[in-house]
Formats: structure tokens, sequence, C-alpha cells
């Protein structure tokens, strides 16, 4: 995720600019005709206070590439990810939260953090599974992504997951987790721990918005004043 350093009472100011300008548009900003065009019911938000939103993918490019590499079958198949497609299916047997906790572990030991800027040499670009196996590294998003990914291979429904991005008040930094809908109860997975956790857990999490490969969902901004540092996300 990208990181800013300026104080956090800017930050909404900072989405509204980064929206205004097309080419520095990313997928951290919430665009502002999100607030306008709320869906009275639908699906429910992977977290709390979350509204579905009316907005397509327009917004979000290259969250849009992501899911559609997701939704085609034949990205199950590619050479580049076969092992880990194969490990992922033979978890079919055990219980949704098992899977989870096996796909949380051994991503976070097996694929190293790094900021998008040391790997793709620029502030924010979200990779598919594939470019995230054949890099080796990625960071928050790409966690998130990448564990969606293996949970559809081992049989989790793709429409009970979703990547919620969102603020940690405490830091100032962006931050996305996957959270996945089982027995009614949000499991969230998070590239700072290896274990899992619930919605209820994310106490220093201000989520901003969330995407699955269907729906997109908008929360309302943060108004506590703290102060933002830039550091690095584990």
């Amino acid at each position: 995720m990208s990181r800013f350093r300026v104080p956090y009472v800017y930050a909404p100011l900072l989405l509204t600019v980064l929206i205004t300008v097309p080419l520095q548009r990313t997928d951290s900003a919430v665009p502002r005709s999100f607030w306008s065009q709320p869906i009275p019911s639908g699906p429910i938000a992977p977290l709390g206070g979350g509204r579905l939103i009316d907005a397509g993918f327009q917004y979000f490019p290259q969250w849009d590439r992501v899911r559609r590499f997701i939704l085609d079958q034949r990205s199950f198949r590619c050479a580049e990810l076969r092992q880990w497609v194969t490990w992922a299916a033979s978890l079919r047997g055990r219980p949704a939260r098992e899977r989870l906790a096996a796909i949380n572990a051994r991503v976070q030991a097996r694929i190293a953090y790094a900021s998008d800027a040391v790997v793709w040499g620029r502030p924010n670009y979200w990779e598919d599974p594939r470019e995230i196996v054949g890099k080796g590294a990625t960071d928050c998003e790409g966690f998130a992504v990448f564990k969606m990914f293996l949970a559809i291979a081992a049989g989790i429904d793709r429409k009970d997951m979703a990547i919620v991005v969102g603020q940690i008040p405490s830091s100032g930094v962006y931050h996305a987790v996957l959270v996945v809908r089982v027995d009614g109860e949000g499991v969230v997975l998070d590239s700072w721990r290896r274990g899992l956790r619930t919605g209820d857990g994310l106490i220093d999490f201000a989520p901003l918005y969330a995407v699955d490969t269907v729906n997109v969902w908008s929360y309302p901004a943060p108004t506590a004043r703290i102060e933002a540092r830039a550091v690095a996300l584990p």
C-alpha cells in the first residue's frame, strides 16, 4: 500500500485530491461518487458498517484486472501456480477455519513482504497471484489477493470473501486484509500475523472500502485526529 507522510486529519482531503487527478488515481482512493450512490440492500458487508455501492469496478482498475484473473478458471491451471493450487486443493477435506489457517500460515512463511516501490518501482500496484509467485514478494494487498486465490482453490466460496482496505489509526498507514465469512462470522487473514482472528479483533483498523469479485462497499471516513507516521508495513 502507499505510504503518506501527512497528518491523519488531512487524509480525507488527500483522498479527494487523488481521485480528482486522473493520472494519480489509485485503488487506495475512495471516489466521491461512492458516497452518493448507496444501494438500499444487498450482500452483507465483510465488516460491519459498510454500504454496498453501485459503482462497479470503474474506479478500481487494478483490482478489476486481478479479479478477472481470479475468475478465469485457466488461472488455476497455469504452470507457475500449479504447486500452490495442488496444495490448496488438498485441504478441501478439512473444516473451513483449518483451511484458512493453513493458507495464512503457508503464505506468510513462503512469500516475503516488500513494498511496491521495491518490487515494482512504483508506489501502488496490485499484483495477480502469478506475479506474486514470480516475484516471491508482495505487500499487504498482494497477501490478501493470494490468500483469496488459494482459498478458492481450497473450496472456499469466493462470495464469502472480500479484501478490506483501511487505515491503522495508531500509525496512520494504509493496510489491507482478507475477510472470510465462516458460519456467519468474519475471519481475518492478516499479513501482520500467521494466526487467524475475527473481525471483532481488528481494534486498530478503520476500514475505508472493501471489494470482492462482484461488489464494492464503502465505509465512513474516520474523523479522529491522530499523527500519521511513514512506517514500513510488515
